[in-house]
């Protein structure tokens, strides 16, 4: 990943470290986003990490996953072959403490033998890279690989390789990638006897989840894919649905755009995560990090947010009010809280056996049941909206401090309290042992996250989950907008002021942040689709008819001008 080191130091000097993200994720330049957002760290920052440890990193670049891991260890060693990364990381202010070396693996694997509990490679891993690592591992130290995967849907969908820029570069055999059957082999070449395989998404540089062999992704989960922040690309067809296919097959592994593997030289612990998401999108006091850990002596599951930024801890371990606020309200209507208790100091979940109601309710659509899909959305929305007690309107700061000053008529119905986000996919239908759902099975809502403790209209409330139910549930005609609005007596000016509380809710809760997509338009990466291209195709060839048409006209011409030319001459020698 090509670098100027001059350009990168000046943006960032003189700047605080607080600074680096709105550098990275504004600046609209490749190498501000790839080597100041810590967004990169994604891949890894997870991952849990004993007191009194000691890391390497080969590969470190300018740190930008350096700055967000390094802080977990006791020692930190961040290696890289190149002074120009170096001329970088020495100009960040995040690194403290970070020892920065410039030299190749194989010459530091030489005097650094057993010397490391973790070794990270993330991005650029080869054989001999994998061997020189490994054998800098202490006996029971880690081998952490992110890497991209050859046969990643993202390349042959038309991105083009991360470290050549060229399209199809790996999967034709102009650049050296690994598969996973390969990657399995260079393990096993240097004598790894243990491995966790996970699948970094949409890819190992700005992973938003990670999923792995315990928990792959479902169908529909996947659609966050065009994120060619590098280069233009080609859409030569929706991944989305092409990844809905491979799914339903069972073959995401191979397609998996990255692989991430923890490689152990003893055994793996009985304890890991097996799913990863990264909510990011938000400012610090609330950007979390939701992970479903699995015993493997128990196989027993269970669910643990984490404040991502210390300004976040708040956020995260005030779940024991919301839970004592919200639970007497929606109990009586057999709407239950997941349940949680606390393992030092910190919420862990239960992990709730079932269906989502969005999934249940999609299901129904696709096997003809529409008629029974709607009687299920309706029985929601009863549940869920219309049985809740309301009181009158009242506009306090509390609710002008997150919705703005809105003009709301007092006496307006509204919740005392309530839960904004009781979405259908937040809301799962208890199974029996059996898997089928008992007719009374509980209804738990597995995320409470934004709950409120103030009074808010409660038709709001209801918009927001009938808006996003339209948008988010399968295409049906019960789920059109203009019928829900019309059936839950939701006027056009009602509408408007529920957008905009919407809108200052975001604002709330992002505070400028900047969303994926705003990078994403930020950098100005364009994408073509087959159609796009038949549509250049075809331009192309009328222009080149076209031309043709002017250059025989302007042949006509020049031939017509020159018989006139002539004509005058003769007239002209005759005189």
């Amino acid at each position: 990943m090509r670098v100027e080191p001059g350009e990168l130091s000046k943006k960032i000097a003189g700047r605080e470290k607080t600074e680096y993200q709105m550098i990275a994720h504004t600046s609209g330049d490749w190498p501000s986003l790839f080597h100041m957002s810590d967004n990169r760290a994604n891949v890894v920052e997870w991952i849990d990490v004993e007191q009194g440890k000691c890391a390497l990193e080969i590969g470190a670049q300018c740190g930008a996953v350096s700055a967000v891991i390094a802080k977990k260890y006791e020692r930190y060693v961040a290696l890289d072959a190149s002074r120009e990364m170096e001329t970088v990381f020495k100009s960040r202010k995040d690194v403290d403490g970070v020892e920065y070396v410039v030299d190749s693996a194989e010459s530091y694997a030489n005097y650094h033998k057993e010397s490391f509990d973790d070794v990270y490679i993330i991005g650029g891993a080869n054989e001999e890279t994998i061997a020189f690592a490994y054998g800098m591992l202490k006996p029971d130290g880690r081998l952490i690989i992110a890497t991209e995967n050859k046969y990643g849907l993202k390349y042959w969908a038309g991105t083009a390789e991360d470290a050549t820029d060229e399209w199809y570069a790996g999967i034709e055999g102009r650049a050296e990638v690994f598969t996973k059957k390969s990657l399995t082999n260079a393990l096993k070449e240097v004598g790894v006897k243990e491995v966790d395989w996970y699948y970094p998404y949409p890819d190992l540089y700005f992973a938003t989840t990670i999923y792995s062999d315990d928990y792959l992704p479902k169908q529909g989960e996947l659609i966050q894919n065009v994120t060619n922040y590098h280069s233009e690309r080609i859409v030569a067809f929706k991944e989305e649905k092409a990844y809905d296919a491979i799914i339903k097959e069972g073959d995401y592994p191979f397609f998996a755009n990255s692989f991430l593997v923890i490689a152990y030289k003893e055994t793996r612990p009985e304890e890991k995560p097996v799913y990863i998401k990264y909510s990011k999108e938000r400012a610090n006091d609330f950007a979390i990090r939701t992970e479903i850990h699995l015993n493997a002596n128990t196989n027993e599951k269970g669910v643990t947010k984490h404040a991502i930024y210390p300004e976040g801890e708040a956020h995260v371990k005030d779940i024991k009010e919301k839970y004592d606020a919200l639970s007497p309200l929606y109990q009586p209507h057999g709407i239950y809280l997941n349940e949680y208790e606390l393992k030092d100091g910190q919420p862990v979940y239960k992990y709730i056996k079932g269906e989502n109601l969005q999934d249940k309710i999609e299901h129904l659509i696709q096997t003809g049941k529409e008629t029974e899909a709607e009687e299920l959305f309706n029985t929601y929305v009863k549940k869920c909206f219309l049985d809740m007690e309301t009181v009158d309107f009242r506009n306090t700061e509390e609710f002008q401090k997150v919705y703005g000053p809105i003009d709301i008529l007092e006496g307006t119905k509204a919740y005392e309290k309530a839960d904004v986000d009781l979405i259908c996919s937040n809301i799962f239908i208890e199974q029996k042992e059996d898997g089928e759902p008992e007719a009374d099975a509980r209804w738990n809502v597995i995320d409470y996250e934004w709950a409120v403790d103030f009074p808010i209209p409660a038709k709001y409330v209801l918009y927001r989950s009938l808006f996003l139910a339209h948008h988010q549930i399968k295409k049906c005609d019960f789920l059109k907008l203009e019928h829900l609005m019309e059936k839950y007596n939701i006027t056009a000016e009602e509408q408007c002021l529920f957008t905009k509380m919407e809108e200052n809710f975001q604002n709330y809760v992002r505070k400028g942040t900047p969303s994926n997509m705003d990078i994403f338009y930020t950098m100005g990466r364009d994408f073509f689709t087959i159609e796009d291209l038949i549509r250049y195709k075809d331009e192309r060839e009328n222009l080149i008819q076209e031309n043709a048409r002017i250059k025989e006209e302007n042949n006509v011409l020049k031939e017509e001008n020159t018989r006139l030319r002539g004509g005058r001459i003769r007239r002209f020698f005759k005189r």
